[in-house]
């Protein structure tokens, strides 16, 4: 082999590793993008917020019902991020609400303020059905991660 073709193949296998990086770069690209935007799609209940309306602050229950364990507090202002909404067997409405990175809990409509859309959860009472309800994902992803997503959970008749 003379320098000549020395040369053209060091030209051809740096090219060849060039594309493969480009072509590997494009595809780690896109899949963390296409995530993104799949993951927006999916949790697009997840920015509703409740702000607390009540003068003297908000009881935050285990399920939604008054009668229910008190899981919370919120005072006047405070603001909560909302998972869902259920009707409960007292005629309200409650907003299931994040209390803390590992507890949720339902807060009655008439002490709060909500801004963004909500997702409807079937049940009534904070309680499911067979098969039914929320699941809640944590994703800690990239840096900042990608925050709380809510998962409708799939009835199990349809499974």
């Amino acid at each position: 082999m003379n320098s000549k073709e020395k040369e053209h193949m060091r030209k051809a296998k740096e090219l060849r590793r060039r594309l493969l990086v480009g072509a590997f770069s494009l595809v780690l690209a896109l899949g963390i993008f296409g995530i993104g935007f799949w993951m927006t799609g999916i949790s697009g209940y997840a920015a509703a917020q409740a702000t607390v309306t009540a003068p003297n602050g908000a009881k935050i229950r285990q399920d939604a019902s008054t009668s229910s364990t008190m899981v919370g507090g919120a005072e006047k202002g405070k603001v909560l991020n909302v998972l869902s909404e259920v009707q409960g067997s007292d005629g309200y409405t409650w907003y299931q609400v994040q209390v803390n990175d590992t507890t949720t809990g339902y807060i009655r409509s008439d002490l709060v303020e909500v801004t963004g859309e909500v997702a409807p959860t079937e049940g009534g009472e904070g309680e499911g059905g067979e098969g039914e309800g929320q699941l809640r994902l944590d994703l800690q992803l990239l840096q900042g991660g990608l925050g709380d997503l809510v998962f409708p959970r799939v009835p199990s008749s349809m499974i």
